[in-house]
């Protein structure tokens, strides 16, 4: 094709020079390519969307829980949001006819579902009731440090000094903020905080473990699957609390807190995943988890709100350099200081499959 010249004037002077003009001006292509790099910005402002979307409703949801456990025991309000959230993925799942894999094909990771959520949620629950709901969320952010020790620990990834150094730093402003260097009105007690921490715990060891298989199954099934077997973990330790005792009901005594706890378990086990992993199909795993660290910030802003749960200026920034520390471990280069490597491969992985899916058949492969 014959490329058109475009005239100059020379500065200073009256001639002119004839330039070739530049081919990509007259590239019949470039237009539609504009259009799919618009279209590609789009796709990850939906996910980063999606992903702090997904931050928000973990972060409201544990203060729901608090605020329904002013009236129903832990492990009975763990049925009863399971309970919800079950009904909610699996009437989708039936209604969009997603293949359910059997049972051999698919054990290992349904399992999974008796560590998160069953136990790492049920230990949570109890811890709740005798802390605050942004002392609860602060500690969760912790779940990123804990995975490169368990990491350290299960499969020999040794972390590097700058992570030893910022996780000292988010542990100190986090004792700091939990009054753990003075006394502060509704400090948590040690038992909860053992308690969150544990659960936290729970759940970074099921991110260790998962990352280790092999999944080729639709996600909202395997998540269905996971949260069956961790509502019969949480049926099956029912009796025992209802034997043991303790302030609250087993079921809720008003419409106000029946709205509240279903709204709780759609929120938490059903809407936030959903959203998570909308956000994975758009944008990679990392930065997608990059907005988890939000589920604090949401978190205390929403305790504040809605259950007056004050902190001092101190507390604050103690808080805030916590959540820092962390959002930077997540995003160093290095990967044992980030995330240890075959955690962070298996997230490249999964976000990279499930993106490829999502065009197609809607499924996800890690």
């Amino acid at each position: 094709m014959r490329v058109p010249a475009t005239v100059t004037r020379l500065a200073g002077s009256g001639s002119r020079r004839i330039l070739p003009a530049s081919p990509d001006r007259f590239d019949p292509k470039r237009p539609a390519l504009r259009r799919e790099q618009g279209m590609h910005r789009t796709a990850k402002m939906r996910g980063a969307l999606a992903a702090a979307c997904a931050a928000f409703c973990w972060g409201g949801a544990t203060v729901l829980s608090k605020s329904a456990l002013d009236e129903v025991t832990p492990i009975a309000l763990l049925v009863l949001q399971l309970s919800a959230s079950v009904v909610v993925l699996w009437s989708v799942i039936l209604l969009t006819r997603r293949p359910v894999p059997p049972w051999r094909n698919c054990r290992v990771i349904t399992l999974l579902g008796l560590l998160e959520p069953g136990a790492a949620y049920l230990l949570g629950l109890i811890g709740l009731v005798s802390i605050r709901a942004g002392d609860a969320t602060l500690i969760q952010a912790f779940e990123a440090i804990m995975i490169v020790v368990l990491s350290a620990c299960l499969l020999k990834v040794r972390p590097t000094a700058g992570f030893v150094l910022l996780s000292a730093v988010a542990l100190a402003g986090l004792a700091v903020t939990l009054g753990a260097f003075g006394p502060r009105d509704g400090a948590g007690s040690p038992f909860g905080i053992a308690m969150v921490f544990l659960a936290t715990a729970g759940a970074a060891l099921y991110v260790v473990l998962s990352s280790r298989l092999l999944v080729d199954h639709d996600p909202i099934v395997v998540v269905g699957l996971q949260q069956l077997s961790a509502l019969a973990l949480a049926l099956a330790a029912l009796p025992f609390e209802m034997l043991w005792g303790g302030t609250g009901t087993v079921l809720p005594t008003s419409a106000g807190s029946w709205g509240i706890t279903i709204a709780s378990g759609v929120i938490q086990y059903a809407l936030a995943f959903s959203l998570y992993m909308f956000a994975l199909s758009k944008i990679p795993a990392n930065l997608a988890g990059s907005f988890l660290n939000l589920t604090p910030v949401f978190g205390l802003a929403i305790a504040f709100i809605a259950l007056g749960e004050a902190l001092s200026g101190i507390q604050l920034a103690s808080a805030a350099t916590t959540i820092l520390a962390v959002t930077v471990i997540q995003f160093q280069s290095d990967a044992p200081f980030r995330l240890p490597g075959i955690v962070r491969r298996a997230g490249e992985q999964l976000a990279h499959r499930f993106r490829s899916g999502a065009a197609g058949d809607d499924r996800f492969r890690s």
